[in-house]
């Protein structure tokens, strides 16, 4: 869509009008041309970085825009360049230290760049289902991050046609044609139960999900899986037992564990450092530690967990988010060209190895983080 001078300058020309009238509002764009004694049309161009300015003339408009502090209207901007030059993110919630940490890498790179952020929360994926829609289709930002929501998997395959305004986060979908940011869930996970198979000799292992059919928990028991038949041992069925990633999950699930007297497993692998939280606060409740009574090993390698002691997956989320943003505008400035990045980016995750599993405060290698 092309915009006509005629209609950019009735553009600018309107929001000069309510600047004048507003007491509250700066200088107004009328008062701007006059300034520069030219007209609103060429101070609309120079605003809107048209090459069809002389360097004289623009020095001159920019000069009276300094001194004079005018602020372009937003939605003049918008219009005339045909873009928002915003970067939507959508969040279940910030409930914990995964997604926040999340949003700090997603800021840490938006801030380097011109783009603001417009971040939603969802009240469950009919409530994401409708934001995407509105973001999307009506164009209120120029590219959207999607963290993690459990969202149907034939509604994100039907938004491969908004391929070039969107990017995943911890959240592909087989057959979509849409760049994604994920973290190597299957090893990390595999890492955990090699350690405690082979390194400590446990066999009789415990797994605390989150919910049912969820992505995440979904890669994390195949994970184990993968491990624990390589080393010859199988996880039945009643030592899987399925949470909500919340911290009461583990705590309940130990506490009904203590209740009904049976034995109990040599070690706990929790899919997330809440539910191992929750574990040890059940424990520590029945006079048990880890890892004198049970071990337990968390998922994500969050700020609690050292507190804690609590041996860990180390995941990469502020690089996730990073990357997001630096991918999310490759993808706008690019768009009709052929993309010179996968599509989709697989990082790697790290074992933390702390007491809880019973390594002490052994010493660990850092990861080799994601430079810009």
């Amino acid at each position: 869509m092309k915009i006509s001078n005629r209609t950019m300058q009735s553009l600018f020309a309107n929001a000069s009008n309510q600047s004048d009238n507003n007491p509250m509002a700066g200088a107004s764009l009328q008062q701007v041309s006059e300034r520069a004694g030219v007209s609103i049309a060429t101070v609309s161009r120079v605003i809107n970085e048209s090459p069809l300015v002389s360097e004289n003339t623009r020095a001159r408009v920019l000069r009276a825009v300094r001194e004079l502090d005018y602020q372009p209207s937003f939605a003049a901007r918008t219009l005339a360049k045909q873009s928002t030059d915003t970067l939507g993110v959508i969040f279940p919630h910030l409930d914990d230290g995964f997604f926040l940490e999340a949003l700090k890498g997603i800021n840490d790179a938006a801030s380097e760049t011109d783009y603001h952020l417009m971040v939603a929360f969802g009240r469950g994926p009919a409530d994401e289902m409708k934001l995407i829609r509105q973001y999307v289709q009506q164009q209120r930002v120029d590219a959207l991050i999607i963290m993690n929501v459990d969202l149907p998997n034939r509604f994100v395959s039907s938004l491969s046609k908004h391929a070039s305004k969107i990017v995943m986060i911890d959240r592909p979908v087989k057959g979509a044609n849409i760049p994604t940011i994920s973290m190597d869930n299957i090893n990390g996970a595999a890492n955990v139960m090699r350690h405690l198979i082979n390194d400590h000799g446990y066999t009789d292992i415990a797994i605390i999900t989150g919910p049912e059919g969820t992505f995440d928990s979904i890669q994390r028991l195949e994970g184990c899986r993968i491990a624990a038949k390589e080393a010859g041992i199988t996880i039945p069925e009643h030592r899987i037992w399925y949470g909500d990633f919340s911290e009461d999950t583990g705590y309940n699930l130990m506490h009904t564990q203590f209740a009904s007297n049976k034995p109990l497993p040599q070690a706990i692998f929790a899919f997330n450092d809440n539910m191992a939280i929750g574990v040890l606060d059940s424990m520590r409740e029945h006079n048990r530690s880890a890892p004198d009574d049970i071990a337990v090993v968390g998922f994500d390698n969050t700020s609690q967990a050292k507190h804690q002691n609590l041996t860990t997956i180390h995941t990469p989320v502020r690089d996730m988010g990073n990357l997001a943003v630096r991918k999310a505008i490759s993808t706008i400035k690019n768009k009709d060209a052929t993309p010179n990045t996968p599509l989709h980016t697989l990082l790697p995750t790290e074992l933390i190895y702390r007491r809880s599993c019973g390594c002490g405060q052994a010493q660990f290698a850092p990861s080799k983080r994601f430079r810009k």
